[in-house]
């Protein structure tokens, strides 16, 4: 399971809030339920800062240990790359409750 490792400044308290609230709008339910795997396929979203403006966040798959980069797209919603499972297809994952 490789997150690329990339060195960043520390980010203010704000920001820091700012970024687990986005984490936190992913279940794992939810993930599992847009992408059709079960649900022990899917772990916690890992959210990796790579500077104050990008902010990657990866869905891990237990039985491959895959990480999946999920990129922000427009408002309330997000697009799930995924390899492997649709050759690079892109799925939009509606956040909850937006």
């Amino acid at each position: 399971m490789a997150i690329p490792a990339t060195r960043h400044k520390p980010i203010d308290r704000k920001t820091r809030e700012r970024i687990m609230n986005m984490a936190d709008a992913f279940s794992e339910e939810h993930i599992a339920e847009c992408l059709k795997l079960p649900v022990e396929d899917v772990t916690k979203v890992i959210t990796a800062v790579f500077s104050r403006r990008k902010v990657q966040r990866y869905i891990v798959n237990n039985k491959t240990e895959e990480c999946i980069p999920i990129t922000t797209w427009r408002k309330g919603y997000f697009v799930v790359c995924m390899k492997g499972w649709t050759d690079w297809d892109f799925l939009a994952v509606r956040k909850e409750g937006a």
